[in-house]
C-alpha cells in the first residue's frame, strides 16, 4: 500500500515512519513531502492509496490543506494528523472529507495502521456505492436500448474504467424471455492485470481486448454474458497505464455493474442492430 505523508516536522515524520516499521505485516510504502504544493504535484502523476496530512504546514494551515488536496486528488482518502486537542477541528475535518484523524502525541503503530487501512476501505465502499448508484440512475433514464448502452458506457468510464465495450449484443435473443440473458456466475470473470505478453484463456477474449481499440490499455476485465446458459458476448473494461491496474478485488464490482446493465437491457427487450456499444 502506498502512503503519502505531508509533514514538515522531521521528528513527527520519524514517528510516523517508525510506527509503520514496527508493524512487520503492514506492507506499506511511505513517501514524504513537506508542502501541500509538493503533494499536489506528486498526486498529479502518481497514485497513492492514502494520504496522511499534517494540519500545520508552511503553505497551508488548518483545513486549507485538506480542501486543496481534495481538489487535486478527489477520491484519495485522507487521514488528518494533528498536535492540537480540538474536538471542533476534528469534527470539521471529518465533515469536510477526511476519513479519520489522529492525535500525534498519542500515536501508536497499531492505531496508525488501522486508521490507514480503515480510510482506504471506507473510501472504496463509498466509491463503490456511488458508482453503482450512478450506473443505475443513468440506465433508468434511458428510453431505448441504444441510449441505455451509451449511458452505461459513459457512467462506467467516468469512475471505473478508461475504456468500455459491450460486445456481442446483436446475438442476444431479447424476446426469448426475462431470464434468457444473464451475467456469468462469480468466478468465471477474467482478469488481465497486465496485457503485456498476456495469453487470454478464452480465444474470444483476444478479439474483445482488441475491441478496446487503444494500445495504451494495460489491464482489463472481461465479464461474460450468458444467453440460455451459453457465453454470448461480454462486458470488457480496460485501464490505461496512468490508472491503477485492475486487481482481483475489482472483479466483484465489475460483476455487480454488469448485472445492473443486463437487468436494465433485459427489461427493454429490444434488439440492438450494432455489434458493440462504446
Amino acid at each position: 500500500m502506498r502512503v503519502l505523508l505531508i509533514e514538515d516536522n522531521d521528528a513527527d515524520a520519524d514517528l510516523v515512519s517508525e510506527a509503520l516499521q514496527e508493524r512487520e505485516n503492514a506492507d506499506m510504502q511511505l513517501t514524504r513531502v513537506v508542502r501541500i504544493q509538493e503533494a499536489r504535484e506528486r498526486l498529479a502523476i502518481e497514485r497513492f492509496d492514502v494520504v496522511l496530512l499534517d494540519l500545520s504546514l508552511p503553505d497551508a494551515q488548518g483545513l486549507e490543506g485538506l480542501h486543496r488536496l481534495h481538489a487535486a486528488a478527489p477520491g484519495t482518502p485522507i487521514v488528518v494528523l494533528t498536535s492540537l486537542v480540538d474536538a471542533a477541528i476534528d469534527a470539521r475535518a471529518l465533515q469536510e472529507g477526511a476519513q479519520d484523524f489522529l492525535q500525534k502525541g498519542r500515536l501508536t503503530s497499531g492505531e496508525l495502521v488501522r486508521a490507514i487501512r480503515y480510510a482506504r476501505e471506507r473510501e472504496r465502499y463509498v466509491s463503490r456505492t456511488r458508482l453503482l448508484a450512478e450506473v443505475a440512475i443513468a440506465l433508468a433514464g434511458a428510453v431505448d436500448a441504444h441510449e441505455m448502452v451509451t449511458a452505461f458506457v459513459a457512467s462506467v468510464t467516468r469512475a471505473f474504467a478508461d475504456r468500455c465495450v459491450m460486445d456481442g449484443l446483436k446475438t442476444f435473443d431479447w424476446l426469448a424471455g426475462g431470464d434468457a440473458i444473464t451475467v456469468a456466475p462469480p468466478g468465471t470473470s477474467r482478469l488481465y492485470s497486465s496485457l503485456q505478453d498476456a495469453d487470454p484463456g478464452q480465444p474470444s477474449d483476444r478479439v474483445r481486448l482488441q475491441a478496446l481499440d487503444d494500445p495504451e490499455v494495460q489491464s482489463a476485465i472481461v465479464i461474460p454474458f450468458l444467453v440460455n446458459n451459453r457465453e454470448s458476448g461480454a462486458l470488457v473494461l480496460g485501464r490505461v497505464a496512468a490508472s491503477p491496474a485492475y486487481v482481483p478485488a475489482d472483479l466483484g464490482l465489475a460483476e455487480e455493474i454488469s448485472r445492473i446493465a443486463v437487468t436494465a437491457l433485459r427489461r427493454l427487450r429490444q434488439p440492438i442492430s450494432s455489434d458493440r456499444g462504446r
